[in-house]
């Protein structure tokens, strides 16, 4: 690979380096893989630590699907409120 160094005058950045497209677009794409794991392990750390939690798929799905108020009154039912 090869890297041509750039020195512009006028810039905070004295130096700048050109890469082939196809070397950005790999590098790129390694970046992005790396993403995924870093934040499921983020996620899992603070599930661990109980800064997050977890709740039932179908609580959220009633929700997009418009039961918000039924939704809010099975909950509240189940602690002992009511609406």
């Amino acid at each position: 690979m090869t890297i041509e160094t750039l020195r512009l005058k006028g810039f905070d950045m004295n130096e700048m380096g050109t890469i082939p497209r196809e070397e950005y677009d790999r590098l790129r794409a390694a970046a992005e893989d790396l993403a995924d794991p870093q934040s499921y392990n983020r996620a899992k750390a603070r599930l661990v630590a109980a800064e997050d939690e977890l709740i039932p798929a179908n609580y959220p799905n009633r929700l997009l699907n418009g039961e918000a108020l039924a939704f809010l009154q099975g909950l509240l039912a189940k602690e002992g409120d009511a609406i």
